[in-house]
């Protein structure tokens, strides 16, 4: 549900998260961030022209998450070999799962 961005390896959620749990997760980690970078505008920055101009350049988005994919997989640093998994997870998201929600 989270990810990492860029080269200040902040999170990120992907996905709305879709059971208690990952409610609770995703709470938990808002409260905790010194940096108040979760924040709840999405609706005032995903419109719908914005979300289709989005939709038709994701293959960048997958593009960019496989880059890092490599030498995050065999990293020495556990926190990258982490973020590695959150990619993959994040990618096939995109490529597997996104529609269907979108369309829900």
């Amino acid at each position: 549900m989270c990810s990492t961005n860029g080269e200040y390896f902040g999170e990120y959620v992907y996905r709305q998260p879709a059971t208690t749990a990952e409610v609770v997760n995703l709470v938990a980690a808002a409260q905790e961030d010194l940096y108040r970078g979760y924040v709840c505008d999405g609706d005032s920055r995903w419109t719908p022209d914005g979300f289709r101009a989005w939709w038709r350049g994701r293959g960048r988005v997958t593009e960019n998450l496989e880059s890092f994919l490599p030498s995050w997989s065999s990293s020495d640093r556990s926190d990258e070999r982490e973020a590695a998994e959150g990619l993959r997870d994040f990618a096939a998201y995109i490529t597997e799962g996104l529609g269907a929600d979108i369309r829900k």
